[in-house]
């Protein structure tokens, strides 16, 4: 590569050439882990179906919720907003190692996830806790939500993240890591008083059952390896990084969190799409 070489098309040739190599590579295939979604989605439905049909609909809520009192506010507020959907694709984008099949995962499983998050919600029509309870009965944190409780729309989307980070981290201690982080922001959920242990249960098994469907789907259509998607994708990526300046999930003590996580995703991109590139020809 000559020095006379534009760096625009150093920048670009790079991005094509990286791109191309995940299109002879392929989606990711375990039939390991699509049996354990599969199964551990089944084994949190049936649970959820035995607390509710066992106990009702908001069995154990004031109990787990009582536990609030032992955590700060600001310590419960960032760990519920793990849960948000911009603060999920920024620490997705942040770990994925530039692997463009990831990315295409990504976006099917948020498209899968949204429709049965809001499927269920728009049908069920549960109220949440504040909808209820008396305000001297449980601690609430942050905004007092009443409406649309079933499933935990943040516990399905933490989940996502656990399920998807099952095919692109093999060290049994990154898998646990992940998935004790989508219980612990689930289980927040209860703690900062607007979701029913019924809810969290229901997220839990909707954002593994999203990620088992959208790898079946991933496989069988792979076109969003395609040059033009992942321009695409990669752009949505980098938006939502620029969201998270001025984003807080309602949760005002989490805005430290999303600016950290919008200029370390922002370093990360500057570093794979114009350092590297610049200095090697090649992005990681």
């Amino acid at each position: 590569m000559t020095s006379s070489t534009p760096l625009k098309k150093t920048l670009w040739q790079a991005f094509v050439t990286r791109n191309a190599a995940f299109q002879q590579t392929g989606m990711p295939v375990s039939p390991s882990i699509d049996r354990f979604l599969l199964v551990a989605a089944m084994v949190l439905a049936s649970i959820d179906a035995i607390v509710y049909l066992s106990s009702g609909y908001h069995a154990g809520f004031l109990k787990i919720n009582a536990y609030s009192a032992q955590f700060a506010p600001f310590f419960l507020q960032n760990l519920t907003f793990v849960g948000d959907t911009l603060t999920i694709l920024a620490l997705m984008f942040i770990l994925s190692k530039n692997d463009h099949r990831l990315y295409w995962l990504i976006f099917v499983t948020a498209i899968i996830g949204t429709i049965i998050a809001h499927g269920l919600k728009e049908s069920v029509m549960a109220d949440r806790p504040p909808a209820v309870l008396p305000a001297d009965s449980f601690i609430l944190i942050g905004p007092k939500n009443t409406q649309v409780s079933f499933p935990s729309g943040h516990t399905l989307t933490v989940f996502c993240f656990a399920g998807v980070m099952l095919y692109y981290y093999r060290a049994w201690w990154a898998r646990f890591a992940v998935f004790f982080l989508a219980a612990a922001a689930g289980l927040s959920r209860i703690l900062v008083g607007v979701h029913w242990p019924v809810d969290v249960l229901a997220g839990a098994a909707g954002g593994l059952l999203s990620v088992y469907l959208a790898v079946q789907f991933c496989r069988r259509y792979p076109q969003g390896l395609g040059l033009r998607w992942q321009v695409f994708l990669h752009g949505v990526f980098v938006v939502c990084l620029l969201v998270m300046f001025d984003h807080d999930g309602g949760y005002p003590d989490a805005r430290t969190l999303s600016i950290v996580l919008g200029v370390v995703g922002l370093a990360m991109a500057v570093r794979r799409y114009i350092w590297l590139p610049a200095k090697t020809g090649n992005s990681v």
